[in-house]
């Protein structure tokens, strides 16, 4: 591909394609654009370092995360339909919100949940509440609480 309407149209066309969209951010480069080349990339970055992390979010040691300051955000990502109320309780007791609100985010999965940032002590314990309620939660990175 020689022309941005190349690229566009492949990438529309493929929009999961990650050598097409980097070799794009490479030919934005070249043509003067270095700060959407920069965006596609960090993007692309996110995107695939984001699982990778949560892995290892669950196999590192949890007092050495601590000591480090890593913090998470939960999400929920699922949960049996029959434990709804009990999941929007947790929601509720996670978050303070209201009970429209809590419902509000039961419905909208995936749902990052409003809160402080877990250390890994309190990500053991709500995955374990959640998980005990019939739900799916993940992780996602957060600044630390300051």
């Amino acid at each position: 591909m020689t022309d941005e309407a190349g690229f566009l149209a492949a990438i529309a066309a493929e929009p999961t394609d990650d050598l097409r969209r980097l070799a794009y951010a490479d030919w934005l480069d070249e043509h003067g654009e270095p700060a959407k080349a920069e965006f596609l990339r960090l993007e692309h970055l996110l995107r695939t370092s984001a699982a990778r992390y949560a892995a290892l979010v669950d196999q590192l040691d949890a007092d050495w995360l601590i000591r480090t300051g890593i913090c998470v955000r939960l999400i929920l990502t699922g949960y049996a339909a029959a434990r709804k109320i009990e999941v929007i309780r947790l929601i509720r007791a996670y978050t303070g919100l209201g009970l429209a609100e809590a419902k509000g985010l039961s419905e909208s999965l995936p749902a990052p949940l409003p809160g402080p940032p877990l250390a890994p002590d309190g990500m053991t314990e709500w995955r374990r509440r959640f998980t005990e309620a019939g739900a799916v939660v993940a992780f996602s990175p957060a600044a630390p609480a300051r």
